[in-house]
């Protein structure tokens, strides 16, 4: 049996009538043993064909040449070296048709991307088939939602087509007397739609993380995510999970160890362009985080709400209390003033530190106080150095120690009376030791009771140059603390504040005074 195959190549020229367009072709078949030759014997099945029959010896088993369209029957035979032939084959029928059309764009495969969430233009380009009159066009998606078809005689279409769709198109020449192409071209594609927004994750509440969440854009079906930790010791960032999922949050394993992660993540659909990629920097703590823990921690942030450096500022205002004894004036012979209702005040503001890391801390702190005597004003000032070292007494209070070195200023008033006297000053340093009991109500309320005292050791100056005595002054007092936000606190409450000082007079005895006041203390702290 002679089986025949088909190369079909493009004519490279043809005429004006398309029924006079031959198209080139090439014929083959099984070679016939002994045969140094073959006579090819090809014609026309069509009655009204004016194609000549056509014979014609070759001296391989493939015949080329041209033919017009339609049907013909090939015979073949070979002649042996002697030129004898042999008997004929049987009539194979073969067909001429118009060749394939070459599908140009969009290639096959190819992902067309849009701008639009809703439809892209696509243009549709195909080349010339010698021969075709017009071309058969038809386009459907993979689903058998959209379908369209047409007959064209360009070789071109444009059309608006719905996004996140994959899509299949044919095209067919179509030729005279209905003679079309062998065969219909074939070629899948998709439409992207546009890049997904991206998405937002939400910011831990606190260093107690046990999920991660973040919002859904439009059109978002899964998202890929990435969690690194920073290896402090490697320097380097370290992929602690990494995955897809279809959903808005996922666990943070209690496994994975405190310290600083880096959260990557970005939202994926079918058909449409994944969105921008997006970073979230955290702190995680170490250790139990489960919400017990969690709940123990956020009812001490009342307490523990200043983390690293932090400043503070406050105003402490009453009507203060005099009280002193002075012989200077009137030697051996001691002159007793005191008088109420003074009104006086105290600017403070200081720096501290203080860390989760260590219980020990330190504060400094500068006051400015002034008094009005004589419908004047006398101002004078303080300066603290302090250590602090905290003591949990339970998972709502502590117990803090401050102790260290204070210089203070004090008023000396001499004279009968607070209208008739005149106001000099000593300065002191010292020790000084406190004790604050902080108890936590609630994550915002808070409250703390004080003592401290300042016991006077070294004078810096007294009015009459002479030597200082030791004397003793204390605070007591109580403040309420309000959480005004993760980096910021008010405390508002009550001291009750005895200043004493101390030193010789010229004639022996001991000259003193005191300054005593119920205050109103007004306190804000912040983190720096």
């Amino acid at each position: 049996m002679i089986r025949l195959g088909f190369l079909l190549i493009l004519c490279l020229s043809f005429s004006a009538l398309a029924q006079e367009f031959r198209r080139k072709i090439s014929l083959d078949w099984e070679p016939i043993p002994d045969a140094k030759s073959y006579e090819v014997e090809i014609r026309s099945t069509d009655k009204n064909s004016k194609e000549k029959p056509k014979s014609e010896m070759v001296q391989s088993p493939n015949w080329t040449g041209k033919l017009s369209l339609g049907g013909y029957a090939l015979r073949v035979r070979g002649h042996d070296k002697r030129k004898v032939p042999g008997d004929w084959s049987e009539d194979l029928a073969f067909f001429v048709g118009l060749e394939t059309p070459v599908l140009t764009s969009p290639k096959g495969q190819e992902k067309v991307f849009s701008s639009s969430d809703d439809e892209q233009k696509v243009r549709f380009v195909w080349q010339v088939v010698p021969g075709a009159n017009s071309y058969s066009f038809e386009l459907s998606s993979k689903d058998g939602k959209f379908k369209k078809e047409k007959q064209l005689s360009d070789l071109n279409i444009e059309m608006s087509l719905p996004v996140a769709m994959e899509y299949s198109w044919k095209v067919k020449a179509l030729g005279p007397k209905g003679i079309n192409s062998d065969s219909t071209a074939i070629s899948d594609f998709s439409v992207w739609g546009k890049k997904l927004e991206t998405p937002i994750i939400a910011e831990p509440k606190n260093t107690f993380v046990r999920e991660l969440g973040w919002s859904r854009p439009t059109f978002a079906e899964d998202f890929d995510y990435q969690i690194t930790r920073y290896d402090e010791a490697k320097k380097k960032w370290i992929t602690v999970d990494k995955s897809l999922t279809p959903n808005q949050q996922i666990l943070f394993l209690q496994k994975w160890s405190g310290g600083k992660y880096k959260f990557t993540m970005k939202a994926n659909s079918h058909l449409r362009q994944s969105s921008k990629a997006i970073e979230k920097t955290f702190t995680v703590r170490n250790g139990n985080r489960s919400p017990a823990a969690e709940e123990i921690a956020t009812l001490r942030e009342s307490i523990d709400y200043t983390i690293g450096w932090f400043g503070i500022a406050s105003y402490l205002i009453t009507n203060l209390s005099y009280s002193g004894v002075n012989s200077d004036r009137t030697p051996g012979n001691q002159l007793g003033l005191s008088f109420n209702g003074a009104l006086g005040g105290t600017g403070r503001v200081g720096i501290g530190y203080l860390t989760p890391k260590t219980p020990w801390g330190f504060l400094t702190i500068g006051d400015f106080s002034g008094i009005t005597l004589n419908n004047n004003i006398t101002t004078f000032g303080s300066l603290e150095g302090s250590a602090i070292y905290r003591y949990n007494l339970s998972d709502r209070s502590e117990l803090r120690q401050v102790f260290g070195l204070f210089y203070k200023e004090l008023p000396v008033i001499m004279g009968s009376s607070a209208n008739t006297s005149t106001v000099l000053s000593a300065s002191t340093i010292g020790p000084q030791y406190g004790l604050e009991y902080w108890k936590a109500l609630s994550p915002k309320l808070g409250y703390q009771l004080n003592l401290h005292g300042y016991l006077n050791a070294l004078s810096v100056s007294t009015p009459n140059g002479n030597t200082l005595a030791p004397d003793l002054s204390y605070q007591l007092g109580f403040l309420a603390s309000y959480r005004l936000s993760r980096l910021m606190t008010g405390l508002a409450g009550f001291a009750y504040r005895v200043d004493s000082i101390s030193y010789q007079a010229n004639d022996g005895s001991t000259n003193r005074s005191s300054l005593t006041g119920n205050y109103l203390n007004l306190y804000l702290e912040w983190q720096l």
